[in-house]
């Protein structure tokens, strides 16, 4: 059995994807854009005959998603906002915005892209999710950006993506969830130095260790917004440590800012599930904020992991499953996934349902559609049924 675990390593290591899109340049493209706020409509309080329920930052009538972000990666270059971050760490936090372009014939859980056996070689934005414009900004004018759909709404999900992640595939995977759930507040999403590249798993470990300190510090400061009145949570894989750790020190240092975290999302969690138990959930338990983590059993990314460490993970279903007072545990394992089975967060169209009622309706598992209640040994936790 150890033989055939070691062997998974290998194979998960060297073909895993990750929740990444295929890493293709994209083509030049005249599409227009979305301009940014003004300072004007910045400053201004908005009419009060404005629909609120309109979003100007997931906008389906033009397929624009503007996602925002917070980085620790070096910067490379003034242009853009791929092209302006690197794979290295940086010194300090780097903020910014992309716009990304959603085709007409987006499928939920889909991030579209071109396809070898349609021989597509380049992204189009008619029929691929594609980046098509963004840029870096001073955390002042990143504040104003997002001020002005904060004082109508007051919502924001911050993502926070995995091991073997690029810039680019993180900006698509936040603008896919975004249009999927139809937010209505602010997209963002914490980028750390991922190589994005499946051979890098230990550099990758490395440079989420030390993305902590400065993740901690853009949430805080996040928070601290008067205009943020609820912000929601989602990490994915090794994006779960640095989340995690900045819950547990937020508890203790920031009282005063729990109210403002609504619900917390651990998708796939690559953590120790001793750590987990022992110190993440007990160091969370007295902020009382609704924790969902979402777990599998054929999770080959988590396997690999499991296998080098050789100690078990959160989000990983083996020989048994977390289960524990103030986090909904929810088996995956019957969805439907990608082959190697660690992205389904955001592919499964039946997960993305469900993020989706816990956003907008804050409904606990007992409450959710395809949710059954299971009883047993472990205790007290949820599957989804096909």
């Amino acid at each position: 059995m150890e033989a055939i675990a070691r062997s998974m390593l290998v194979v998960a290591l060297t073909f895993l994807t990750a929740c990444s899109a295929a890493l293709v340049a994209p083509a030049p493209v005249d599409v227009p854009l979305p301009e940014p706020v003004s300072e004007v409509s910045v400053e201004e309080p908005p009419p009060s005959s404005v629909d609120e329920t309109h979003n100007e930052f997931v906008d389906k009538m033009t397929g624009i998603v503007t996602v925002f972000f917070a980085s620790n990666r070096n910067i490379i270059s003034d242009y853009g906002c791929v092209d302006a971050l690197g794979k290295k760490r940086g010194k300090s936090l780097v903020y910014g915005y992309c716009h990304v372009k959603i085709p007409f014939n987006h499928k939920t859980g889909i991030i579209e892209s071109p396809s070898w056996f349609k021989l597509e070689w380049t992204e189009n934005p008619e029929k691929h999710v594609s980046i098509v414009g963004g840029g870096v900004v001073a955390k002042a004018e990143f504040e104003k950006l997002i001020s002005h759909r904060l004082k109508e709404n007051g919502t924001s999900f911050i993502y926070v993506h995995g091991y073997n992640v690029s810039f680019e595939d993180a900006a698509k995977r936040t603008a896919q969830m975004a249009y999927d759930l139809d937010f209505k507040g602010v997209p963002a999403f914490y980028s750390w130095p991922s190589a994005g590249n499946p051979k890098n798993y230990v550099p990758d470990e490395a440079a989420a260790e030390a993305a902590k300190t400065k993740y901690y510090k853009f949430l805080v400061d996040y928070l601290e917004n008067p205009n943020i009145k609820g912000v929601y949570l989602i990490a994915h894989s090794m994006g779960n440590r640095a989340v995690a750790a900045g819950l547990v020190t937020l508890n203790i240092q920031h009282p005063e800012l729990r109210a403002k975290i609504k619900e917390v999302i651990l998708a796939a969690p690559d953590i120790d599930s001793d750590v987990f138990a022992d110190e993440i959930v007990p160091g969370i338990e007295s902020a009382k904020w609704p924790v969902t983590m979402y777990a599998l059993d054929k999770d080959m990314a988590l396997l690999a992991s499991k296998t080098f460490h050789d100690y078990p993970r959160a989000g990983y279903i083996s020989d048994n499953l977390i289960v524990m007072p103030g986090v909904d545990t929810v088996d995956a394992s019957l969805i439907k996934t990608d082959f190697l089975s660690h992205s389904y967060y955001g592919d499964s169209t039946t997960l993305i349902y469900d993020i989706y009622n816990i956003i907008n309706t804050g409904a606990r598992a007992d409450k959710r559609r395809n949710l059954s209640k299971i009883n047993d040994t472990n205790g007290i936790y949820w599957r989804f049924t096909p």
